[in-house]
C-alpha cells in the first residue's frame, strides 16, 4: 500500500506537455459524479411494501437522489427560507444541522463526496412528521461543473435555496518543509477554492430576488497559523477572505454572507468524552441564528467555543 500511495501522490502533481507556443497542464485526481436518481430504500427492504411503510416513504418526494433527467417545475414552499444546501455534510456537525432543518420543517439538500453514506440520514429525516425533506448529491465541491449541477438540480426539484452552508474540511499534519505540492495544494482547493465556487454560484441564484445567507465554516486555523497545520490554515485564511469580500460586495443587495468560526473540537461518535469540545446540536443552532438574523444587525463574523477551552487554545 506505500508504494500505490506514494504513486498516486507522484501523479496528482501537475505535469505539462510542450506544444510549441503553448502546453497541455494535466494532472490524476479521483473523479465524483453527480449522483444518479435512486429511490430510498431501507437497509433490508421486504419484497412488497405494507401500506403503512408506504405512507412512510411518502415525504421522499420523486426521488432520493436527483436526476439531471427530471423535468420538474420548482417546488412552491409555503416559507422560502427553509429551502438549504449544506456541502460536506458528515458525522457531527453535518448531520446536526440537516437535523435541525429538517426537524423545523425544511427542504434540506445534503451534499458529499460519498453520498451514499447519506443514506440513513436521508431516510431519518424523511420519516418524521414534521414535512421537512432530505436529498442526498454525491458532488466534489472543487468541481465548478458538478457545483453548478447539484445547484441546477436543488432548483429544480425544491426551489431557489436561501440558506446555503459551506462546511467542507481537508488538512495534512506536518512541517511545511516536509509537505508535498500535491497534498498543500488538495487541502487548499477542499478549504477555500471550493467554498469560492459555492459562495459565487449560490450568489448568482439568490441576486435576483435579493436575499438568502450564505455561511462558511471556518476554524481557529483560519486566524492562526500553528506550527505543522499550513495545509489547514492557508485553505482557512483564504475561506475567510472570500467572505469578507464577498459580504462587503453583496449585503448591500439582501445577501448576508457570513464566516462562523469553530475555535474547538465537535463531539461525534468516537470522540474521547473527557476532552474539551462542542456539541454539535449547539453549534447548529449557533448557524441557524446567524440565518435568521435581521438585515438592520447582521453578524459578517461568529466565532464558537466551550466555556472551558481557552481562546485559539485548540489544536
Amino acid at each position: 500500500m506505500g508504494l500505490v500511495h506514494d504513486v498516486w501522490n507522484r501523479l496528482k502533481t501537475w505535469r505539462q506537455i510542450r506544444l510549441g507556443p503553448v502546453s497541455i497542464v494535466y494532472r490524476f485526481r479521483r473523479t465524483v459524479s453527480v449522483s444518479k436518481n435512486r429511490r430510498a430504500r431501507p437497509a433490508a427492504q421486504p419484497p412488497r411494501l405494507t401500506a403503512a411503510f408506504e405512507t412512510l416513504l411518502t415525504p421522499l418526494g420523486p426521488s432520493f437522489f436527483a436526476s439531471p433527467a427530471i423535468e420538474t417545475r420548482p417546488r412552491q414552499i409555503r416559507n422560502p427560507t427553509d429551502i438549504a444546501i449544506i456541502f460536506g455534510v458528515g458525522p457531527g456537525l453535518g448531520f446536526a444541522l440537516a437535523r435541525k432543518l429538517a426537524k423545523d420543517g425544511g427542504q434540506v439538500a445534503l451534499v458529499s463526496r460519498q453520498a451514499d453514506h447519506l443514506r440513513d440520514l436521508a431516510f431519518e429525516l424523511n420519516s418524521q412528521p414534521s414535512g421537512g425533506r432530505a436529498t442526498v448529491y454525491s458532488c466534489d465541491v472543487t468541481d465548478e461543473r458538478g457545483v453548478r449541477e447539484v445547484f441546477s438540480l436543488v432548483v429544480r426539484e425544491l426551489g431557489i435555496p436561501n440558506l446555503v452552508v459551506y462546511s467542507t474540511q481537508n488538512s495534512v499534519a506536518g512541517r511545511a518543509i516536509d509537505m508535498t505540492t500535491a497534498a498543500f495544494e488538495e487541502c487548499w482547493r477542499a478549504n477555500c477554492l471550493g467554498g469560492f465556487i459555492v459562495a459565487r454560484e449560490a450568489a448568482q441564484l439568490m441576486r435576483p430576488h435579493h436575499s438568502g445567507s450564505i455561511i462558511l465554516i471556518g476554524s481557529t486555523s483560519g486566524l492562526i497559523g500553528r506550527e505543522n497545520h499550513l495545509s489547514l490554515a492557508v485553505g482557512k485564511f483564504g475561506l475567510r477572505a472570500v467572505t469578507q469580500v464577498m459580504a462587503r460586495e453583496l449585503w448591500s443587495e439582501g445577501l448576508h454572507v457570513a464566516h462562523v468560526v469553530i475555535d474547538a473540537d465537535i463531539d461525534d461518535a468516537n470522540k474521547d468524552p473527557s476532552q474539551i469540545s462542542c456539541n454539535p446540536n449547539d453549534v447548529a443552532e449557533v448557524i441557524y441564528s446567524v440565518h435568521c438574523q435581521p438585515s438592520s444587525a447582521w453578524a459578517s463574523e461568529v466565532d464558537v467555543r466551550p466555556a472551558k477551552e481557552r481562546f485559539w487554545e485548540h489544536c
